[in-house]
């Protein structure tokens, strides 16, 4: 498992733990996520050698995945996300 899903779950008390390396021990939760959206864009070649094409983002979500937080760590309220958006909050992904 991806040690950065591993340490994600392990913050959220979901299991995973924080194992070293290749398998045995420790359990496991598989998150189904939410469906969202997908947004379609473009690579560009940042040289010549390099391919460009399509990329596909599949934005999901997930009951077990933190709300945004501010600087100061307080979780940013439905107020703030519908006036303000993200802008300057962190917040929890996953890519894969």
């Amino acid at each position: 498992m991806d040690p950065d899903v591993e340490r994600l779950m392990a913050s959220m008390g979901m299991g995973g733990g924080a194992g070293g390396g290749g398998g045995g021990g420790g359990s496991t939760t598989t998150l189904t996520p939410v469906a969202g959206f997908c947004v379609k864009t473009f690579k560009t070649a940042a040289a010549a050698y390099e391919p460009s094409g399509k990329v596909f983002v599949n934005v999901c979500s997930h009951a077990g995945v933190e709300r945004p937080q501010g600087a100061a760590g307080l979780v940013a309220t439905d107020d703030h996300l519908d006036n303000r958006g993200v802008s300057n909050l962190q917040v929890r992904a996953c890519v894969r």
